[in-house]
């Protein structure tokens, strides 16, 4: 079967001191993330708006009044708000779909940590659009050995929670002269600053440093996230199927066995998960939430993401560039792919970044076997 030509990959534009990273048509600006509190406010777990007992809303990154928000609560719902004295802000706008959690609200915590490790007595309150509860207790415990006891979900206190002291971090544009400025509308305000992930990628690495099977040696898996049984973005089984068929053929030509082709479905325990991050050479998907795994991928591992074209779909695309991976952005055609619930990969382009891929992953396993024989 002749093999799809090579494919070029898809380049990232870094300039200028502001940290502009463009791709598409995106631009994103660098921010400062910094560590804040709010006094006696209450929070929203059905939205993740904050507010004072005048109803006035609050944008925690400004740390200042803002008026995007209109349907206020009336006086006598404020006045059944459960009362805590203090606490560590995780209930986010954005809601805590698997992405939001792995990557903006872990960057939270960790920014955090000088707050919540001086005083075990503050208990961290999370919820908010799509959240999932066993994903947040799994990475506070698992990452940062946050006691069981400390994790406040706002399901478990109702609807609106009024907090003494509420801990936060976030971050801000600056403008030239170093003064905060607001977002201009544009949909990005969920991406963490680069600086703050490579912290984060940087202690997962350190907390899972010589962890169960993975070794010193050159990455050679390709790690396929399956979206089979989702409500959206699935590709057919039996596309899928041929497209796995396929791409297990150009990996195995480049680099031997086909066993080094994973498919990742139904997401094994926590520390698996990251092993099998750890240990890939390159992931590939459709765009979704398992991407956001990334996070516990070696520096240097290629990213492949069938993606989405809508503003709001760089997630992993900004992720992979404040890492360093090497990314590869395949477009779906479709304009609301994203809504879809079946997608279909554009099969020749995709085949041929696996080619790419497979090739610079052979040749770099062949450098560090020839360093690796030098030594000896």
């Amino acid at each position: 079967m002749a093999l799809p030509p090579p494919m070029e990959r898809f380049a990232s534009r870094r300039a200028g001191s502001e940290g502009r990273r463009t791709w598409g048509s995106l631009m994103y600006e660098e921010r400062e993330a910094f560590v804040s509190e709010l006094t006696d406010v209450f929070v929203s777990g059905v939205d993740g708006v904050l507010f004072d007992a005048r109803c006035r809303i609050f944008a925690i990154g400004h740390d200042e009044e803002t008026r995007y928000y209109e349907s206020l609560p009336p006086p006598q719902f404020v006045a059944t708000a459960s009362p805590l004295a203090s606490a560590i802000n995780l209930v986010q706008v954005w809601g805590l779909a698997p992405y939001h959690i792995i990557a903006e609200a872990m960057s939270r915590v960790y920014l955090l940590q000088r707050v919540w490790r001086a005083d075990p007595s503050i208990p961290f309150l999370y919820g908010g659009p799509g959240n999932s509860d066993r994903l947040v207790r799994i990475m506070l415990e698992s990452l940062f050995d946050v006691a069981p006891s400390r994790l406040t979900p706002m399901n478990s206190l109702g609807a609106l929670v009024r907090v003494g002291k509420l801990h936060f971090a976030d971050w801000r544009r600056m403008s030239p002269e170093g003064v905060p400025v607001r977002d201009d509308g544009r949909l990005y305000h969920y991406l963490p600053p680069r600086r703050v992930l490579q912290q984060l990628h940087s202690y997962y690495a350190q907390r899972y440093k010589g962890v169960a099977g993975a070794t010193n040696d050159q990455p050679r898996i390709l790690l396929w996230l399956s979206r089979g049984g989702s409500e959206k973005r699935q590709v057919a089984p039996d596309r899928e199927s041929g497209l796995l068929k396929r791409m297990t053929e150009i990996w195995s030509t480049h680099l031997g066995s086909e066993t080094n082709v994973r498919v990742l479905g139904k997401f094994p325990p926590f520390a698996d998960v990251h092993r099998l991050f750890y240990t890939a050479a390159a992931v590939a998907g459709v765009h979704g939430a398992g991407l956001g795994n990334v996070l516990f991928c070696q520096t240097g591992t290629h990213v492949v993401e069938v993606a989405c074209q809508q503003p709001h779909c760089h997630y992993f695309g900004h992720l992979s560039m404040a890492l360093d991976f090497q990314y590869w952005f395949v477009p779906l055609t479709p304009r609301h792919a994203h809504l879809q619930r079946f997608v279909e990969p554009p099969e020749e382009e995709l085949l041929g970044v696996v080619r790419n891929v497979a090739e610079e992953v052979a040749a770099a396993a062949g450098r560090a076997g020839h360093a690796t024989a030098g030594e000896l």
